[in-house]
């Protein structure tokens, strides 16, 4: 899946890996068929934590990105395939991939960053 195409017209993605204030966040796993294997609402976990979790994702250092729009190829298990976080407001929303059997990075794209252990206990709280 292509960050490029999920992102196209978006601004701002190379100041920070969210370029605007995110109400809603849902996870995807796809697979290598293109097909959706499992999926998590970030909104499910009580504002507190939802709003930290943000906090946490806008405070990933980060670089440009050197490299793939998509994702490394993989093993084919769902275990292997990256997980795609989608962070929207009313108007606009952002794609994230993060690569948590790869490099571990949590990239828009354009910018990449390695998430630490406070971000992926969030992550994972969903």
């Amino acid at each position: 899946m292509s960050l490029a195409k999920l992102n196209a017209g978006v601004a701002g993605l190379d100041k920070e890996l969210v370029p605007f204030e995110a109400t809603r966040v849902w996870s995807c796993r796809w697979n290598s068929g293109g097909r959706l294997n499992d999926g998590g609402d970030f909104n499910l976990m009580g504002r507190s934590s939802f709003t930290s979790f943000l906090k946490a994702t806008s405070q990933i250092p980060t670089s440009l990105t050197k490299g793939r729009q998509t994702a490394p190829l993989v093993p084919t298990g769902i275990g292997f395939q990256p997980i795609y976080l989608t962070f929207a407001s009313h108007s606009q929303q952002v794609t994230l991939r993060l690569d948590e059997y790869g490099s571990g990075a949590v990239t828009n794209g354009v910018l990449s960053g390695n998430p630490s252990l406070g971000w992926l206990g969030y992550f994972l709280a969903v």
